[in-house]
């Protein structure tokens, strides 16, 4: 009888590797140059007509206008508060932490970029370009002092965070609940908006946009969440509470006027 041979081992794909924190970086560098051009467009008419118009050139001296001379101190604050939050969200993809604080930057980036888009575009309470140029004035100019605005206000922010008392917690629902007057009418408006988040959330991780939204939310929720240390890291100056509250109010007033028309 003829011996027969043994089929050959079939080859299994290599499994993929997965992103580093050196790929987290690029692609948080690559989103970057791509919502600070989107932001250079909505604020700088000239150089959105001139990029539309395809004179690359002009567009590239109306950039070189807004970073050198008189201006070169402000692009270099803008430049450094970059830089940090792409340094931060880089950190939070760290082995173990990356397990952890990527999916809640997200969604906070989410929760944030939702109630910015209804204001502008659905309720039209405010302005995206007066938003934008508001903020671009209040970073400040030159190179931050990293002691001043990064080593003590989480110094700070570490000191005043403390185990919640889960009893104080429930008191505190409770107080609220009851004190409703109507709480269907409260709590589903307030619903809908988080409900609105989680589609929104959903949508961002579509094919095509799955590739860059994300990562523009997850910086968005790393920003939010380092101003959030720099604000409550000062004891008694402001009531993480009282936000939550003002937050939940404004997504359910926003909900509520949607509704109604």
């Amino acid at each position: 009888s003829k011996k027969t041979t043994p089929p050959p081992p079939k080859k299994t794909a290599p499994k993929p590797k997965s992103p580093g924190v050196f790929d987290y970086v690029v692609g948080d560098v690559t989103v970057a140059a791509l919502a600070s051009a989107l932001a250079l467009a909505l604020t700088t008419p000239s150089f959105k007509d001139k990029a539309l118009a395809g004179d690359a050139e002009g567009a590239l001296e109306e950039v070189k206008g807004l970073v050198t001379g008189p201006n070169q101190e402000a692009a270099i604050g803008k430049a450094c508060l970059l830089g940090g939050v792409v340094a931060a969200d880089a950190l939070i993809h760290l082995p173990v932490l990356g397990f952890f604080l990527p999916g809640p930057a997200e969604y906070v980036g989410t929760v944030a970029a939702t109630l910015l888009a209804a204001k502008y575009f659905v309720t039209k309470e405010a302005s995206y370009e007066e938003d934008l140029k508001d903020f671009a004035a209040a970073i400040p100019a030159g190179v931050p002092d990293v002691t001043s605005t990064v080593v003590e206000p989480i110094t700070k922010f570490v000191s005043a965070v403390k185990a919640p008392d889960a009893d104080a917690l429930v008191g505190d629902f409770n107080e609220w609940f009851n004190g409703l007057d109507d709480p269907v009418e409260e709590i589903a408006p307030k619903a809908a908006a988080v409900g609105a988040c989680v589609v929104t959330a959903y949508v961002a991780h579509f094919p095509i946009i799955g590739l860059v939204v994300p990562r523009v939310l997850e910086l968005v929720g790393v920003y939010v969440c380092g101003g959030a240390v720099a604000r409550y890291g000062e004891a008694g100056a402001v009531s993480l509470k009282a936000d939550l509250v003002k937050v939940g109010d404004d997504a359910g007033a926003i909900v509520k006027s949607v509704a109604s028309k």
